[in-house]
């Protein structure tokens, strides 16, 4: 599952957003899935993906 990287000429935050999620992000701090901001790296904002791929890249969840 792939991510992007994107940053607004306009916005200091850098966003990781999933690719090819069921609903498509924007890169903006209001965007449906609540962004949060990275715990190590403070102006970049991690997108949640609707598909839960986060749960198994982390292991946490395994394929069916």
């Amino acid at each position: 599952m792939k991510w992007v990287t994107f940053q607004r000429i306009e916005d200091a935050h850098f966003h990781v957003m999933p690719l090819d999620d069921l609903r498509g992000h924007f890169p903006h701090d209001d965007c449906w899935c609540c962004p949060s901001e990275d715990e190590e790296t403070p102006n970049v904002m991690v997108h949640h993906a609707m598909d839960a791929r986060e749960a198994f890249e982390s292991g946490e969840r395994l394929p069916s």
